[in-house]
């Protein structure tokens, strides 16, 4: 990590060929299946931050054996050239953001990698990255993508997950927060006492939570087309809004759906 706080970008082209001669074919005609093209890894402290950000494609994150951070994606395309995709590492004074990195697109702003953001605009390109990434324990973990599922199996970490077109699925033994528009999101927490107000939303798509029996928090669950199921006694006030106290009460839990059902469950 860069002690002075300052950005330092790399630019990622790692192609894995059966041959030498195979290495500069990507016509559109000929586009590529399943090729390899990252594989990243850096030590890693609890505390700091690994994101990933894509557009086309799945992000799957499982825990790290140990303290070192390995994120590799493999490309796909049935019409554009998987070359025309890169990647790109930001490390900054909070940890790492990995992009995969689509071609400009004429009179928009040029796209760019930053941490908690950044340009990405993609027209008429077909390439998919599906990602596969070992987090350490206790480093915080952010998995964006638009078309595609975010998911984290039995992580050791903080995670926030956003999709557009996909389902959230995460088990983590810390807290997490998920949102889509078109998909389901499923979470499962493990600490009992949020420190953060957590947000679980979609629209067309159910929600399940999945808490600790013992946890300390407020719940706020509402559906507008959809019914709700929970463990835990909660108030009805008005149709589509459920409401309470878990435990002592604390950090807010919010459940959102539109066209959806949603599911409040206990776990020892």
């Amino acid at each position: 990590m860069d002690p002075s706080g300052a950005v330092l970008r790399s630019t990622l082209v790692l192609v894995a060929c059966a041959a030498l001669a195979a290495c500069g074919d990507d016509s559109p005609t000929d586009p590529g299946d399943g090729i390899q093209d990252l594989d990243w890894s850096a030590e890693m402290q609890p505390g700091q931050t690994l994101e990933i950000r894509g557009v086309n494609g799945s992000i799957l994150a499982q825990v790290a054996p140990g303290s070192t951070a390995r994120v590799t994606a493999d490309k796909d395309s049935d019409d554009s050239p998987v070359s025309s995709v890169t990647f790109e590492v930001v490390t900054h004074a909070e940890g790492v953001t990995i992009c995969a990195m689509y071609p400009d697109v004429s009179g928009e702003p040029p796209n760019e990698c930053q941490p908690g953001g950044g340009q990405m605009t993609v027209r008429d390109n077909d390439v998919t990255v599906e990602f596969d990434v070992q987090v350490p324990a206790g480093v915080r973990l952010i998995e964006w993508t638009v078309n595609g599922d975010v998911r984290a199996a039995d992580v050791q970490s903080e995670v926030a997950a956003t999709t557009v077109n996909g389902n959230a699925s995460i088990v983590t033994s810390e807290v997490a927060g998920a949102s889509t528009v078109n998909g389901n999101v499923e979470v499962t927490i493990g600490d009992a006492a949020p420190a953060e107000n957590l947000a679980f939303t979609t629209v067309n798509g159910s929600v399940t939570l999945r808490v600790p029996e013992d946890i300390d928090a407020d719940v706020t669950a509402t559906t507008v087309n959809g019914t709700m199921n929970s463990d835990f006694p909660l108030a009805n006030p008005v149709p589509g809004r459920w409401t309470g106290t878990l435990g002592a009460g604390g950090s807010d839990l919010l459940m959102t759906t539109v066209n959806g059902n949603l599911e409040l469950r206990s776990v020892p």
